[in-house]
C-alpha cells in the first residue's frame, strides 16, 4: 500500500513538471501575442490604417508572395521601429497617399524575386518585408526602405503614375546624363554595388539613384527622413549644386503634398536649404 502511494505521489510529481513548462510557454505565447496586438493598435489609431501580419494578402498582380511573420521578437522589434519612423509624417498623411493596409511578411517575393518591399496603390497596399529583402538586414536598411517604398506611393498619389518623368526634375541633371532602365535595372546586375552613398555623379548620393528618376527622389526621401542617412545630405549639400536643387524641389513637393510648413523634414533641413 505504501509503494503504491509513493509511486502515485512520483507519477503526480512528473504530470506537474510536464505541465509547468507548458503552462509557462503558453503564458509567454500569449503575452508575445498581446505586445503585437497592442503596439498594432497603437499604430493603426496613429496613421489611421490596417496592420496585416499574420495571414496572406492578395495583391493586385497576383504576383506577390511571402511568409506570415512568425517571429513574434522580431516581429515586435520590427513593428516599434516603423511606428517611429512613420511617426516623423504629418497627421493625416497616409489617407493622402491612399495607403489603407501596411501588410508585413518574411521573404516577401514578386514574380519570385526578392525584394524588401513592395508598394501597391493600385489596391492601398503597401508590402513591407520584417527580414529586408530575404536576409538580416540591419535596421538601417529597414528604415530607408519603409521611407523609400512610401515615397513610391506619395508619387502615385501626385501623379498616378509611380514611373512618372518630370521635365523640371530632368533639367536638374547634367546635360548629357541618362537614366538606366528603372529600379529593375539593377536587380538584374547585383555585382554592382548600387546602395552604398559614394556620391558617384553630381546630383546623385548612390548609384540606385541613376536607375530612374522615381529611384532618384525616393532615395533622397529615404535619406532625408533617416536620422543615420540624413547625415549624408548635409555632406555632400553644400558641394552639389544639383544635389541642393533637388532637395529643394522634394521639400517644396512634400510640404505641397502634405499642406504643411512645420513639418519634420522642415525642421531637419529648413535651415540648412535657406542658407543657399
Amino acid at each position: 500500500m505504501l509503494l503504491q502511494y509513493k509511486q502515485t505521489l512520483i507519477l503526480k510529481k512528473i504530470i506537474i513538471l510536464c505541465i509547468i513548462p507548458t503552462l509557462i510557454l503558453t503564458s509567454y505565447s500569449t503575452g508575445k501575442a498581446s505586445a503585437i496586438a497592442d503596439t498594432i493598435s497603437k499604430i493603426e489609431n496613429n496613421l489611421s490604417v490596417e496592420i496585416v501580419y499574420d495571414k496572406i494578402v492578395k495583391d493586385t498582380w497576383s504576383l506577390v508572395n511571402y511568409e506570415t511573420c512568425n517571429d513574434s521578437v522580431e516581429t515586435i522589434n520590427y513593428l516599434t521601429v516603423l511606428s517611429r519612423e512613420y511617426a516623423k509624417y504629418p497627421k493625416g498623411y497616409f489617407q493622402l497617399v491612399g495607403i489603407k493596409t501596411i501588410i508585413l511578411g518574411k521573404k516577401l517575393r514578386i514574380n519570385n524575386q526578392y525584394r524588401a518591399a513592395v508598394p501597391d496603390p493600385y489596391s492601398n497596399f503597401l508590402f513591407l518585408s520584417i527580414d529586408g529583402q530575404d536576409g538580416d538586414f540591419p535596421t538601417e536598411y529597414l528604415i530607408h526602405v519603409m521611407h523609400h517604398e512610401l515615397n513610391h506611393c506619395t508619387e502615385y498619389a501626385i501623379w498616378k503614375d509611380m514611373s512618372y518623368k518630370r521635365n523640371d526634375w530632368a533639367k536638374c541633371n547634367r546635360l548629357f546624363f541618362r537614366y538606366k532602365s528603372g529600379g529593375e535595372y539593377a536587380y538584374h546586375h547585383q555585382s554592382i554595388d548600387w546602395y552604398s552613398v559614394t556620391h558617384p555623379k553630381k546630383g546623385f548620393l548612390n548609384l540606385y539613384s541613376t536607375t530612374a528618376q522615381e529611384e532618384d527622389r525616393s532615395e533622397l526621401v529615404a535619406l532625408i527622413m533617416s536620422d543615420e542617412g540624413r547625415k549624408y545630405i548635409f555632406e555632400y549639400y553644400s558641394k552639389d549644386k544639383i544635389l541642393r536643387k533637388k532637395i529643394k524641389m522634394i521639400v517644396g513637393e512634400l510640404n505641397a503634398f502634405s499642406n504643411t510648413s512645420n513639418n519634420y523634414w522642415e525642421s531637419n533641413l529648413g535651415a540648412l536649404i535657406k542658407k543657399q
